[in-house]
């Protein structure tokens, strides 16, 4: 057997509602007979043909038929709650999750309504609109699996473990139900399931395309267009084909590994994991204000890995809050880095990069080429007065005689 144990998508919030879901499921499994008490689980199932029945909506997603029955559900809501919740935390995330057992309860009460009989129960439909939406934010972001398998008969048994992205473990349990749907039709364990994927995709796009969700340019609609990751940056190519004249020399070539070195290869994977780890920690620090410690730790992150980046939603929060501790060098950096990967949503930092100019470099030349240059984003309304003084100021300074200091370092 296998189970998942976590996923390396960028994790934003402690997922405390999925772990609260978890426990409460628990709980309601022991209240209703550990799923061997017919009359104690009955008032808790969903009953068809009873007309709409809001309450059954709710309590039907929290009990379950058997013991095997709570733990796979509970496995996959841990795997994909993390990825959901992680982005978008715990008060996003409750109402998404809540919403999904309400339009499947709803549908369900709908279509069975003429029905004498039958009920279902479980968490999974909840758990199939999470995976849809961790399909349309994080396709290419793996899974990791551990597990062992038994051999009863020697007496044997072996560990292992695996990876494997969100696209293909979507496709695999979706395509299966589909499957299982168009061979069996009517009311079925697999057409619950795709009615809470139903759910889910619309939710997971319209928060995508909203603007709701930092998806860091790895979202399913990227990754179909081949934009995803650093194909999304317009320097992401070497040598001739690059538009910015970007050489061979500025990437790190890798070091050959030996397939055969086990240790190198758990080393590589140790490494991965703690980045992981580490970047995940650097976007918690971010959230919490503490942005002097996040660029210092980002900073140490890529001395080993030019690569590594964080989202556009990351890089404006850690820019403007090294503005507001008054740390120039560092928020500079960080708007640069902004204006570079994100043009097209570059107005706000080309601003707060002319004002750093002009005020803490004294540099109005610059500082007027940062607004005014060619591939500038349209700026916001909002901040259309503050760069009109921008420029006024630092055309007076030029006219007055001023010239851009020299860089001290």
């Amino acid at each position: 057997m296998f189970f998942p144990t976590g996923t390396d998508a960028p994790v934003y919030h402690f997922p405390v509602a999925t772990i609260g879901l978890i426990a409460a499921n628990v709980v309601c499994f022991c209240i209703t007979g550990f799923g061997y008490n017919q009359g104690a689980i009955d008032p808790w199932i969903l009953h068809f043909g009873n007309g709409l029945n809001p309450a059954e909506w709710i309590t039907s997603s929290f009990a379950h038929a058997g013991l095997s029955h709570l733990v796979g559900n509970m496995l996959f809501l841990w795997c994909f709650g993390l990825v959901v919740e992680g982005k978008v935390g715990w008060k996003v995330f409750l109402p998404i999750y809540f919403g999904i057992v309400m339009f499947s309860g709803a549908v369900t009460d709908v279509v069975t309504l003429l029905q004498t009989h039958g009920g279902c129960l479980g968490a999974s439909d909840a758990i199939f609109g999470l995976m849809a939406i961790s399909l349309i934010w994080a396709p290419k972001n793996e899974v990791h699996f551990e597990g062992a398998f038994v051999g009863y008969g020697f007496g044997m048994s072996r560990a292992f473990s695996f990876d494997i992205t969100i696209l293909t473990l979507s496709i695999w349990y979706l395509g299966a139900n589909l499957v299982s749907f168009l061979f069996w039709p009517g009311m079925s364990t697999s057409f619950l399931h795709l009615l809470g994927s139903l759910a889910g995709f619309p939710i997971g796009i319209l928060m995508l395309k909203k603007g709701l969700v930092d998806c860091e340019n790895w979202d399913l609609f990227a990754v179909m267009k081949g934009t995803h990751g650093r194909f999304g940056e317009k320097d992401w190519a070497l040598g001739y084909h690059s538009s910015v004249g970007k050489t061979y020399d500025d990437t790190p070539i890798p070091l050959p590994i030996d397939d055969a070195d086990s240790d190198t290869k758990t080393r590589r994977k140790v490494d991965r994991s703690a980045r992981r780890a580490t970047l995940s920690k650097i976007n918690r620090m971010i959230n919490d204000g503490d942005v002097l410690t996040a660029a210092d730790e980002l900073f140490k992150l890529r001395i080993d890995d030019p690569t590594i980046c964080i989202g556009q939603e990351k890089t404006q929060q850690l820019a403007k809050g090294l503005l507001k501790a008054e740390a120039f060098d560092e928020a500079e950096f960080w708007l640069q880095e902004h204006i570079d990967r994100f043009p097209k949503d570059s107005g706000w930092a080309r601003v707060r990069m002319a004002q750093l100019l002009l005020t803490q470099r004294q540099q109005p030349r610059a500082s007027i080429t940062t607004l005014e240059h060619p591939d500038a984003a349209d700026l916001p309304e909002s901040l259309m007065p503050l760069a009109a003084k921008i420029i006024s100021t630092a055309r007076a300074q030029i006219r007055s005689g001023v010239a851009d200091a020299e860089l001290s370092w």
